[in-house]
Formats: C-alpha cells, sequence, structure tokens
C-alpha cells in the first residue's frame, strides 16, 4: 500500500489508491448524509494541509461511481439515488464563476443567470438518467484568495448566489462540496 500526502481530484484514482477509514471521516460522512437529507446542500469540509481533504473526496466519488464500499456503502442515503454524475474542480487564482464556466464549456465572463441556466440543464439531464449531481471544488483558499484582491463583494455574492442556487434547487438530486484549508 502507497500513502500520498497530496492527491488531485481531477487526475482521477490510481490503482494502488488505498483510503484508510478513519472515525473522523465517517463523523463527516455521516453529518453530509443527514445534513444533506434534512434540506441542506452547500457544504464545506475544512482542515489543514495533508489532513485527507482530497482523499476523502476521491474514497467517497469512487464508492459513489463504482460501488467499492470502503467510505460509503451507497444503499440510497441521498434521496435514493443509486447512480452518480461527479463534477470536480480545482480551485485556482481566479472567481469561482470562471471555474465554473470553464467544466460547463460556456464563456467566461456571462452572468449568475446563465451559469445556473448550464447548470439547470446539466442537472436535469442527470436528473433523466437518475443520476445524482456531486458538485467539488477543491482547494477552494485559492479562489478566495483571489478574491480578497480583486472585488470581494463580487465574489463572495456569487458564492452566496452559488449555494443558495444549490439549496434551492427544484431537484433532489445536488450537492455542492468545497474544501478549504
Amino acid at each position: 500500500m502507497s500513502f500520498t500526502l497530496s492527491t488531485n481530484i481531477k487526475n482521477g484514482l490510481s490503482k494502488d489508491f488505498q483510503y484508510i477509514v478513519t472515525a473522523n471521516a465517517r463523523r463527516v460522512l455521516g453529518s453530509l448524509v443527514a445534513d444533506y437529507n434534512s434540506g441542506i446542500h452547500s457544504f464545506t469540509i475544512i482542515g489543514t494541509y495533508g489532513t485527507g481533504k482530497s482523499s476523502f473526496i476521491m474514497a467517497l466519488e469512487r464508492d459513489l461511481l463504482h460501488s467499492t464500499n470502503v467510505l460509503y456503502n451507497n444503499k440510497g442515503q441521498l434521496n435514493h439515488y443509486t447512480k452518480f454524475h461527479c463534477i470536480n474542480i480545482i480551485g485556482d487564482y481566479t472567481t469561482l464563476s470562471n471555474l465554473l464556466c470553464d467544466e460547463l464549456n460556456i464563456e467566461k465572463g456571462v452572468g449568475a443567470k446563465e451559469i445556473f441556466k448550464h447548470l439547470d440543464n446539466t442537472i436535469e439531464a442527470c436528473n433523466k438518467k437518475k443520476e445524482f449531481v456531486l458538485i467539488v471544488v477543491d482547494e477552494f483558499g485559492k479562489v478566495l484568495e483571489h478574491a480578497t484582491n480583486n472585488n470581494p463583494e463580487r465574489e463572495l455574492y456569487f458564492l452566496q448566489q452559488f449555494a443558495e442556487y444549490i439549496n434551492c434547487q427544484s431537484q433532489d438530486n445536488v450537492m455542492f462540496l468545497f474544501t478549504l484549508q
């Protein structure tokens, strides 16, 4: 078994990826599932460098997509969904809206309404396939660093709009999760 302090969620899993489930990981997962089912759909995982936030996400996604049951034994706990679609974004020194535009293949600089329209289409397409959508932004601190130096009010307002959009979705098949150190 190999061990690494750094995992990149965009690179996918290596064949030798091993995840050691800790009591804390089980608590975090239990909170995500319970809080999601109570109506909260946006979450933050905070921890220092090397505490396993990205590895947790990778293990969760592996279990969701491949039913490996290492961290999460999917029995439909997320509104009875058993199929999943994951959108992985790595934080960068730019706006969250730009990162979403890149991931959704739309022109940068469009407004929130246009981004949400594209997300609606993605979520609806997944809903038709009976898929749950997990949107992850790892290393979100880089986005916040950019916001601090470049119109923080606008960026934080977009983050608020995005979280409200996710939490108020008419569909019950979407969760937003970001990590911060």
